[in-house]
């Protein structure tokens, strides 16, 4: 492979891997961030629009670190919360107000500043983690250790076997090829 060729793909490797965390990944953390808010201030009842959208960042953002460190425990959180949402319905169905929850979300336009900043924040955090994850990757990956190759010895069967004797005597009372034990003369 050509060195021009060789640019190209690592070029279009790495901008499809920054689009990936600067837009892909942000926007479906919004999403679910957008999803949360809708859910958390449909059940709140009395709590402010802006407690419920810090609310929802933060369990988002609790969900997003946990996916780096175990994808499994991301999973689980991530369904605990709408169980939870359902548990506290079906005990107390007055918590659930249609009028209050949609004056609430008429308010959400009042805090577009702050729904910014909280998608600023989400796409700072996804390359904080995303190239925290990958350096920690880097770093703590074994791996393989450079040392020099034996030197092929080529031709009859005996030389090679003398020289795998030099390279690696055996000791006393090892087993050889013939499955003997081996005594050294004294």
């Amino acid at each position: 492979m050509s060195t021009a060729t060789k640019s190209r793909v690592i070029g279009r490797f790495g901008v499809s891997y920054i689009l990936k965390s600067l837009i892909v990944f942000p926007m479906f953390a919004f999403f679910w961030f957008a999803v949360l808010t809708l859910m958390l201030t449909f059940m709140s009842e009395g709590r402010d629009i802006s407690d419920t959208l810090l609310i929802a960042l933060a369990t988002v953002s609790a969900i997003r670190f946990s996916a780096y460190y175990d994808e499994d425990l991301s999973r689980d959180l991530a369904k605990i919360l709408p169980f939870a949402l359902l548990a506290l319905f079906l005990i107390d169905a007055s918590f659930f107000n249609f009028g209050d929850s949609l004056e609430k979300l008429e308010d959400v336009g009042d805090h577009a500043e702050a729904i910014v900043y909280y998608l600023v924040f989400l796409i700072a955090l996804e390359l904080v983690l995303r190239f925290g994850f990958g350096f920690s990757v880097w770093l703590f990956t074994k791996r393989p250790v450079r040392t020099k190759a034996r030197p092929v010895i080529r031709g009859d069967d005996s030389a090679a076997e003398m020289a795998d004797e030099a390279v690696a005597p055996e000791k006393d009372g090892e087993v050889g090829d013939e499955g003997t034990a081996r005594e050294s003369s004294g």
